[in-house]
């Protein structure tokens, strides 16, 4: 049994003689007899027919089409933060009880955000006839999607934040996520004009700062999972000491020392000491580096020219450095170095103001880790993959997608690292020299790739010769974040670490509802990826993931309410099976539950 593509090309519509075709084709001959078929026939018959003989494989099919995500970087890391901040829109109108949620608005969203990642980014002669009106035109389109779903989830953000009942001079403070955080929090200047002081519900003064961008800036205690906090803003000073600060020429927050060359800007060294150990996890130069490779040439690569580097956010809750460097293909290059008063995190925050250039480029930071013997993984969309041993036969070895995270580890230490913004990496080397068009046979396509502690960040690129971008230029911004742990890969650790930096704590006018989710979930390995109102208005969704390798028990237990009705659903939110209260998940596995009062 074979499956032909009639149509031959992509895109192409339905041709009304292939029914005549067919019918000419098996009076003529004998065989092979063709059938006019669906994808799905098609494989219910072969599975039908040969079930007992086909192989089974498990794993990852590392994709190859990726790399044109970053032939538009600065739309893709929109798509990915927006598709980020909807799904806390959808967690707080939950966690509020609020009534009227907007189902269509939502789904809005979510349709232009998967029209905007569908894989095509441009016409077939976006490449060979950039200027043609029709190509400028589907490009228009195309990031259009992604500024329409943006503007409607900051709408829709605004609009669940908003209450009738408004406390004066006060913040609520909101966690999106299952477990309790103690965290960052940034509010804008419009919510804080009272001052700077910022109190606790006791009275307490929390420090806090007033940054450069005009914010107020806190560390927010024990945000409770699906809930919130509330601090007063007051007149006054930011006010309380920090271990956020400078000494002799390091950055450190009580946690992380970071060292920076004064000549090139590039990190030289980080080191982490807690729990009275002292991990030294960069200790080389180049670490955060600018890497500009012209045409595909890895003999021609590039990087920024001398630095100057400057105080840009000065304590006690934020410390930062501000590297400002010329650099190839650019207007100009920022790198800042954050650390946040007591918060175990390394943040780096690189903007690139992009020349338009045709001739074929890429763009990468290099992030060399000090960790000796270590394996890669990464996360995917409900899962994660071990490099090299979790891939399938003939998988892309040569650049790879996070989801949230790429943890570097040995048996005794690693670093969990991750990009909202920037998905591709590639690990050893940069691999993406000399593959130009589409050489299938190039042995440049590698088939096995050595672990290594060294991750590029591949975030910029033209080199496909048609339907991506020829040329990208403007202000394009990619957030990093690394987080050192003192033992071995834990993966559910690695997936709060990754979705503590996608969904930050959020800042909203206090109000004097209890805004509190009416149930608990709680399990040994078991995190929640998304939760949202029922479309009818009847409950909760919760999708529950299962980090770990084991089966793990999960349960749901009431808050403000006698008890709990829970299903098994599906993306339709239908009630498929009804669960007690406590009720196991396999390892690995995920399950929609509606879940209510």
């Amino acid at each position: 049994m074979t499956i032909l593509t009639w149509a031959m090309s992509d895109n192409a519509p339905i041709d009304p003689e292939l029914p005549d075709a067919v019918k000419a084709w098996n009076d003529r001959y004998v065989s092979p007899k063709m059938i006019v078929t669906s994808t799905k026939q098609f494989f219910d018959d072969f599975e039908t027919s040969y079930k007992n003989v086909i192989p089974s494989y498990r794993g990852d099919y590392t994709e190859y089409w990726t790399d044109g995500v970053s032939s538009g970087a600065k739309e893709t890391a929109l798509s990915r933060t927006t598709s980020d901040r909807i799904k806390q829109a959808e967690a707080l109108w939950a966690i509020k009880g609020k009534p009227a949620f907007p189902v269509d608005k939502f789904n809005d969203v979510w349709k232009n955000l998967l029209l905007y990642n569908e894989h095509t980014w441009g016409a077939f002669n976006s490449v060979s006839a950039p200027e043609d009106p029709k190509v400028i035109s589907q490009w228009n389109m195309k990031k259009g999607y992604v500024l329409h779903a943006k503007g409607l989830t900051d709408t829709l953000t605004s609009q669940v934040l908003s209450s009738a009942a408004v406390k004066i001079n006060a913040v609520d403070v909101y966690n999106t996520l299952s477990w309790p955080r103690t965290d960052v929090v940034y509010v804008s200047a419009a919510l804080s004009k009272a001052g700077d002081m910022v109190k606790d519900a006791s009275g307490k003064t929390v420090p806090s700062q007033r940054l450069s961008t005009g914010e107020l800036v806190f560390v927010a205690a024990d945000v409770p999972a699906f809930g919130k906090k509330t601090y007063e803003v007051a007149a006054g000073k930011g006010s309380g000491k920090g271990l956020s600060k400078f000494v002799s020429g390091s950055l450190t927050n009580g946690i992380y020392t970071v060292d920076v060359d004064n000549k090139s800007g590039d990190i030289t060294k980080i080191t982490k000491t807690a729990n009275g150990r002292s991990l030294t996890v960069v200790d080389t130069i180049g670490f955060n580096k600018y890497t500009y490779m012209p045409g595909d040439s890895l003999a021609k690569i590039q990087s920024s020219g001398a630095a100057s580097i400057s105080i840009k956010e000065n304590g006690p809750v934020v410390s930062s450095l501000l590297v400002k460097s010329a650099a190839p293909g650019t207007n100009g290059l920022t790198r800042e170095i954050r650390l946040i008063n007591g918060i175990d995190r390394v943040e780096i925050i690189n903007t690139i103001d992009k020349k338009a250039i045709r001739r074929k480029e890429s763009v990468h930071f290099s992030f060399p880790f000090k960790v000796p013997g270590a394996q890669v993984r990464y996360s995917i969309p409900w899962g994660s993959i071990t490099a090299e041993s979790d891939q399938l036969p003939n998988a892309n070895h040569n650049w790879y997608t996070m989801q949230r995270w790429v943890d570097v580890s040995n048996a005794n230490f690693g670093v969990t690292w991750s990009s909202p913004d920037a998905p591709l990496f590639e690990i050893g080397k940069i691999t993406t020299g000399g593959l130009l068009g589409s050489l299938r046979l190039s042995p440049l396509w590698t088939s096995y790739t050595p672990q290594s502690s060294q991750i590029y960040s591949w975030v910029m690129n033209n080199l496909w010769h048609t339907n991506f971008k020829a040329d990208q230029d403007g202000v394009a911004t990619f957030h990093y974040y690394l987080q050192a742990h003192d033992s071995g890969y834990d993966s559910f650790k690695a997936n709060q670490i990754g979705l503590n930096n996608h969904q930050p704590l959020i800042a909203g006018a206090a109000s004097t509802d209890a805004d509190k989710l009416f149930f608990k979930v709680d399990g040994f390995n078991i995190y929640v990826e998304s939760i949202k109102p029922a479309d009818d208005g009847n409950g909760v969704i919760v999708q529950l993931v299962n980090a770990g390798a084991d089966n793990s028990r999960v349960n749901m237990s009431p808050q403000g309410v006698s008890a709990l009705k829970l299903w098994e659903s599906n993306l339709t939110e239908d009630k498929k099976t009804q669960l007690n209260s406590n009720f196991v998940l396999p390892g690995k596995g995920i399950m929609t539950l509606r879940v209510e009062q």
